[in-house]
C-alpha cells in the first residue's frame, strides 16, 4: 500500500531508498515524518537551485553515489538544478602526471600557458566521471521512469583576471557574463546543467576559473532560489564555532570581521555573503554527510548553516486562515496552565488582535494585543512560542514588533497577566505592578482563582 501510495503522488522511485530506511519505524512515526516533509514538496517544485560540489567526491568510487541519488531525486521531483563541479583535484593531479609545477595567490591558481592542455584534460575528465554517474544503474535506482540527463556548454564567458598584487594570472581568468537561455533551456528539457571551472573568452581563448565565482555568478544571473555549497566538513564545523545555523546577510560583516577562522573557511563564508546579496538563501552543508541535502532541504531546521537574503523568521499579521496553527501552538500551553484556554471561536472573532511568527510557513509562534484605548493601553496575551524555536531571540524578535505596532496605534503602556514567565519579561523591561494598574474594564474580569502575577510596560 505503501509503495502504491507514493507512486500516486509521484515519488515511487525517489523515496524507494527512504522507505527502506523508514522499516524499522513505526506506522505513527513514520506519517508523522512524511506529513512534515510534505510541505517542501510543492515548495521545492520548479525552483532553480545551484549546487556547487569540489571533484573530490568524483575521484573516490562509490564515495560519489550517494550525493549522485539524491540529485536524481531532486531532478525528479522537479527541483531545477545547475550543478557547478570544480576540478582543482583533477587538474593537480593531471598537472603533476605532467611533471608541471604551479602556484596560487590568494587562493587561485596562476594558469600558465603550459597548462592549459592539462586543464582541459582534467576538465574533461572530471566530466566523463558525471555523466558516467549518472548514467550508472545504481544512480537509476533512486529516480523515477523518466531518463535523467546531465548537459554542459559553452555558456560561461570568460575575461582575464588580469595582473593583481603584481602578479600576472595569465589564463586565470573571471567570469564576464553567464549565457542564462541556453541553461533555462536545458532545464526546460529536465536535464542537470553542468557548469565547470573552463570558460572562453570572446576572442576564444581559453581560460580557467573559480568554479565557487561560476557558481556564484551563475545563482545570480539564473535568479536562482537557492545557492548550495557542499564543502568540507572542517569549513562546517569551523564556521559554526563563529556563526549561528541560520543568520540574515545582513548580519554577516559584523560576525566576520569579529571572527577568528582559518582562512579557506574565511574565504567560502565571504563568497557566501556577496550570493547572499542577491540570492535568496545560501545554505553551506557537509558534503561528506549521507543525505545532507535532503535533510537540508526537506527537514524543517535542516542540517548545515543558512544564509538568508532577509530574516528567515516572518513576522506577520494573522488571518482566518491561521486558525489551526494558532491553536496547534496554543494547545499545549493551555494544557500545562500557562495560558488560558481560547475555544476556536473566540480565536475566530479575535483573530485580527493576532500577530505570529512564522518560519518557513509553519507557525512557531504568535501574541495578542487588546487595546483598551480609553487609557491608551492595551494587554499582551497569548504569548507563546514554539518549546523547539525557545532560543535564538525569537521571543524577543516578536516582542519587539509587537510593541512597534502598539505604538503606531497611540498605546502608551502594555500589561500582561501571566503565571509562569515572570522573568522574561523582566529581563524585557516589565516591571510588577497590582491590579490597580490594569485598565478598569480588565480588573473586573481579573481571575481572583488564578492569581496570575501583573506586570507593565511604558512605551516610549
Amino acid at each position: 500500500m505503501l509503495t502504491k501510495f507514493l507512486s500516486i503522488v509521484g515519488i515511487m522511485y525517489p523515496f524507494s531508498h527512504i522507505i527502506s530506511e523508514t522499516c524499522h519505524m513505526t506506522p505513527p512515526d513514520f506519517v508523522q515524518v512524511f506529513r512534515q516533509s510534505s510541505p517542501y514538496f510543492n515548495a521545492h517544485r520548479d525552483s532553480t537551485v545551484v549546487i556547487y560540489l569540489d571533484g573530490t567526491p568524483l575521484q573516490h568510487g562509490d564515495a560519489a553515489l550517494p550525493l549522485i541519488q539524491d540529485l536524481a531525486l531532486l531532478q525528479s521531483l522537479d527541483v531545477r538544478i545547475v550543478l557547478v563541479a570544480g576540478a582543482r583535484p583533477f587538474i593537480d593531479a593531471e598537472l603533476h602526471a605532467q611533471g608541471l609545477e604551479w602556484h596560487y595567490h590568494n587562493g587561485l591558481r596562476i594558469t600558465r600557458k603550459e597548462h592549459l592542455s592539462g586543464v582541459a584534460q582534467a576538465v574533461g575528465q572530471m566530466r566523463v566521471e558525471l555523466e558516467s554517474w549518472f548514467s550508472s544503474a545504481k544512480a537509476k535506482q533512486s529516480y523515477a521512469v523518466r531518463p535523467l540527463f546531465i548537459s554542459s556548454g559553452n555558456w560561461v564567458m570568460a575575461k582575464p583576471l588580469g595582473i593583481i598584487d603584481g602578479i600576472d594570472f595569465q589564463h586565470t581568468g573571471a567570469v564576464r557574463r553567464i549565457e542564462i537561455e541556453p541553461i533555462k533551456g536545458v532545464l526546460d528539457m529536465g536535464h542537470i546543467a553542468l557548469l565547470t571551472s573552463q570558460a572562453y573568452s570572446m576572442t576564444g581563448d581559453i581560460f580557467n576559473l573559480s568554479s565557487m565565482d561560476v557558481a556564484i555568478e551563475a545563482a545570480i544571473a539564473l535568479e536562482a532560489d537557492k545557492l548550495i555549497w557542499l564543502v568540507d566538513p572542517e569549513h562546517l564545523t569551523a564556521a559554526r564555532l563563529a556563526f549561528p545555523t541560520e543568520l540574515s546577510a545582513n548580519d554577516m560583516p559584523d560576525l566576520l570581521s569579529r571572527s577568528n577562522l582559518p582562512e579557506g573557511t574565511q574565504k567560502l563564508l565571504c563568497d557566501s555573503y556577496r550570493a547572499a546579496q542577491e540570492v535568496d538563501r545560501v545554505h553551506l552543508l557537509d558534503r561528506t554527510r549521507d543525505g545532507a541535502l535532503l535533510l537540508e532541504l526537506f527537514t524543517l531546521d535542516g542540517v548545515g548553516i543558512m544564509i538568508n537574503q532577509n530574516d528567515y523568521d516572518v513576522v506577520r499579521q494573522a488571518s482566518i486562515d491561521d486558525i489551526g496553527g494558532i491553536l496547534s501552538l496554543l494547545e499545549p500551553l493551555e494544557a500545562g496552565g500557562s495560558l488560558v484556554k481560547r475555544p476556536r471561536e473566540q480565536l475566530e472573532m479575535e483573530i485580527d488582535y493576532f500577530t505570529l511568527l512564522e518560519r518557513d510557513g509553519t507557525i512557531i509562534g504568535c501574541a495578542a494585543l487588546y487595546p483598551y484605548t480609553d487609557s491608551a493601553a492595551a494587554e499582551l496575551a497569548a504569548f507563546a512560542i514554539d518549546a523547539q524555536y525557545r532560543r535564538g531571540g525569537r521571543g524577543s524578535k516578536l516582542l519587539a514588533e509587537i510593541e512597534k505596532r502598539a505604538r503606531a496605534t497611540g498605546i502608551k503602556k502594555l500589561f500582561l497577566l501571566t503565571t509562569q514567565t515572570m522573568h522574561w519579561f523582566i529581563r524585557h523591561g516589565f516591571a510588577q505592578a497590582d491590579i490597580s494598574a490594569l485598565p478598569s474594564q480588565r480588573a473586573q474580569m481579573y481571575n481572583f482563582q488564578r492569581r496570575s502575577a501583573v506586570f507593565t510596560k511604558e512605551l516610549a
